[in-house]
C-alpha cells in the first residue's frame, strides 16, 4: 500500500493508491471470491459522467467537444513553430495530438469536456555530437529522378554512424566520407558519388562536419541534395493540469513556456 513515484523522462506519473480509495475497494483476491460464488452478481462504483470518446469527436459531435489553444514559446519567448503537442487525460484515458503553427499557436487541441488533462510540449534538439548524423528529404518524399536512379537514392536516407577509426559515417551500402584531393565530403552508395559538400581550402578537414549546408549533386545526377543534420533529441515537457469546463467550448490555456533556449 505504500506510494512510489515513477519518472519517464521528464514526466512523473502516480502508482494507485488504495488508501485513497473509498470503502467499495477490494482486492483482486476478493474480487475473483466473489466471482467464484454462485447465483447472480453485481459491482458498484463511483462514476462522474459516463460517455465514449473518439478521435472523431469534434467533427460527429462538435457539441461534445472542447478544443485547447494555447502558444507554446523558448526560453527567450520566441514563438515555437512545428512543436509537437498532446493532451493527456488525467481523469479520462486517452490523449490527442495538435501542433504548432508559424506564430508557435496551437487551437485544435481536442480534450473532453469537463475533465482535467495535461498538456506536453515535444521539441527536438540536436545532438551534442555528429557521431550520429540523419539525412533525409524535407516532407519525407524522394524527388523525382530516373529509373536507373532508384534503388539508389531509396538508401540516401537514413541514420548514419560515424567510425571511429576514419572520417567517415555509413548505413548500410551508404556512406560518407573526406575526399582530400576534391576538398569535400562524398556521399555515395555502392562506390557511385551522388552527393558533396565541398569547403574551404584553408579550413582543416578535421574543423569541418558533413553535418553542414551547402550540398549538391554531383555531375553523375541532376537532382537536389537531400538535408544533412545531427541526430535530434526529442525533450517532453509537460504542463497542467488544466480544466476543460463545459462541451462545446474553446478554452485558452495561455502561453506555454518551455526550457529550451
Amino acid at each position: 500500500k505504500t506510494k512510489k513515484r515513477i519518472k519517464k523522462g521528464m514526466d512523473e506519473v502516480r502508482e494507485f493508491d488504495p488508501e485513497k480509495v473509498t470503502g467499495s475497494w477490494i482486492t483482486p483476491e476478493q474480487f475473483m471470491k466473489i466471482l467464484a460464488k454462485e447465483g447472480e452478481k453485481s459491482l458498484a462504483a463511483p462514476v462522474k459522467k459516463l460517455g465514449y470518446w473518439n478521435v472523431d469527436m469534434a467533427y460527429s459531435s462538435p457539441n461534445k467537444a472542447v478544443l485547447l489553444q494555447g502558444t507554446v514559446v523558448d526560453a527567450n519567448k520566441k514563438a515555437m513553430q512545428d512543436v509537437q503537442i498532446w493532451a493527456v487525460g488525467k481523469d479520462y484515458y486517452g490523449q490527442s495530438p495538435d501542433k504548432t503553427g508559424a506564430d508557435g499557436r496551437f487551437s485544435a487541441l481536442m480534450v473532453q469536456f469537463d475533465s482535467t488533462v495535461d498538456v506536453q510540449v515535444q521539441y527536438q534538439t540536436p545532438a551534442e555530437t555528429d557521431k550520429k548524423m540523419d539525412v533525409f528529404y524535407v516532407g519525407g518524399k524522394l524527388p523525382e529522378h530516373e529509373a536507373s536512379l532508384g534503388k539508389a537514392l531509396r538508401n540516401v536516407p537514413g541514420r548514419y554512424i560515424k567510425s571511429d577509426s576514419e572520417m567517415k559515417w555509413t548505413k548500410g551500402s551508404a556512406s560518407i566520407e573526406w575526399d582530400e584531393k576534391r576538398r569535400r565530403w562524398n556521399h555515395s552508395v555502392t562506390d557511385r558519388v551522388l552527393f558533396c559538400l565541398p569547403c574551404d581550402e584553408a579550413t582543416e578537414a578535421s574543423e569541418t562536419t558533413p553535418a553542414a549546408e551547402g550540398w549538391r549533386a554531383t555531375s553523375q545526377v541532376n537532382l537536389p541534395a537531400p538535408c544533412y543534420r545531427r541526430s535530434q533529441l526529442v525533450t517532453t515537457e509537460t504542463f497542467g493540469p488544466f480544466s476543460t469546463g463545459p462541451p462545446g467550448n474553446f478554452v485558452d490555456i495561455g502561453e506555454l513556456s518551455v526550457r529550451r533556449a
